[in-house]
């Protein structure tokens, strides 16, 4: 149940630092702000961003079921899987003050290491059918 919670805890902190940064300002700058005034080839379109919302629903109903499959799963695999869940979280929170703190190189290193943490997130299910949703199901 500890683990659901962090879990959930950090989930909410991703969610509060994103609004922060899109809505408000980090560093006196919002997030579009500071994408405009950099070179940048495309800027997905602002309705793009609801897609975000669509995704925090999934994880929260994703947080859930992993609760609710705990009593399936064993307690080092949920140790794993919460650790690289709150690890991911961190990531992402980081990113975002790098970004708007300048320091671009360093949000790109982090870029790179929460993606290869999302890939060991996603391998660290055991795929037991080749269905499409048979790594969501290993969980449900």
């Amino acid at each position: 149940m500890s683990k659901t919670i962090m879990m959930t805890l950090s989930l909410i902190a991703v969610i509060i630092v994103n609004v922060i940064a899109r809505f408000f300002s980090l560093n006196g700058f919002t997030t579009s702000e500071i994408a405009n005034r950099l070179p940048v080839l495309f800027i997905p379109a602002d309705y793009v961003l609801l897609i975000l919302g669509v995704v925090v629903v999934l994880l929260f109903y994703w947080i859930f079921n992993f609760n609710k499959a705990g009593r399936k799963l064993s307690y080092r695999y949920q140790n794993r899987v919460a650790s690289l869940f709150i690890l991911c979280s961190i990531l992402h929170i980081t990113w975002i003050f790098l970004w708007h703190y300048g320091l671009f190189n360093w949000a790109v290193i982090v870029k790179l290491a929460l993606l290869f943490l999302l890939l060991a997130f996603y391998f660290s299910y055991p795929k037991r059918d080749n269905r499409l949703l048979g790594r969501f199901r290993s969980v449900c």
